[in-house]
């Protein structure tokens, strides 16, 4: 399908590992919808390999918690227990720790952060999930409506992920407020820290 130019994929449940055919032949696709798929983020990125044209994302509705790619490896501060990944099952009430769990996770390590397991638990760490990728330039609008994430912090991964976006879509996304960890505690500047909320959105 050499000149598709966009595809629809919303409610079709997406899993395991998402692999190139032999024959690949959709980089013409500047427009893919993924709502309410529950793909991973690791399957995300590996998308977002394979479409070097594409300009324009839905993630809305996936339950997405937390952003868990981002450009940089030391925006990382303590391991979370008690996150949920994606599945079908109904949420339960959110508890302390899912709410923390939109902090960044930092295990003290330089390392590149693999994905979780086939069979991850809930109570996996936080920085067992992240995983480092590359900026996705071609990316200019990006809707992620209804989406579980409280912390501006995760909004600021996106910035950096996909730093020439021209329109993002946030709506009924339950995001506390626009202070990022940093500025909330009022600390100093860091290249590597989304410090101004507006920091990576330029």
């Amino acid at each position: 399908m050499p000149r598709v130019e966009f595809v629809n994929l919303s409610l079709n449940r997406l899993g395991g590992p998402v692999a190139p055919p032999s024959e690949f032949s959709m980089t013409r696709l500047r427009s893919l919808v993924l709502n309410n798929t529950r793909l991973e983020w690791e399957n995300v990125e590996s998308l977002l390999n394979l479409l070097p044209m594409l300009e324009e994302l839905h993630l809305s509705l996936n339950d997405y918690k937390q952003v868990l790619i981002d450009t940089i490896e030391d925006d990382f501060s303590e391991p979370l227990e008690g996150v949920q990944l994606n599945d079908d099952e109904d949420d339960d009430e959110a508890t302390e720790e899912d709410e923390m769990a939109n902090e960044v996770c930092t295990c003290g390590s330089k390392n590149k952060a693999t994905p979780p397991s086939a069979g991850a638990s809930r109570t996996d760490s936080v920085c067992s999930m992240y995983r480092k990728t590359n900026a996705h330039e071609g990316v200019r609008k990006l809707h992620f409506t209804g989406n579980p994430v409280t912390q501006w912090l995760e909004i600021c991964r996106l910035g950096r992920v996909f730093p020439k976006l021209e329109s993002l879509v946030l709506a009924d996304c339950p995001i506390k407020s626009l202070e990022t960890t940093n500025t909330a505690n009022g600390a100093g500047s860091d290249d590597n820290n989304c410090d101004s909320p507006h920091t990576h959105f330029q």
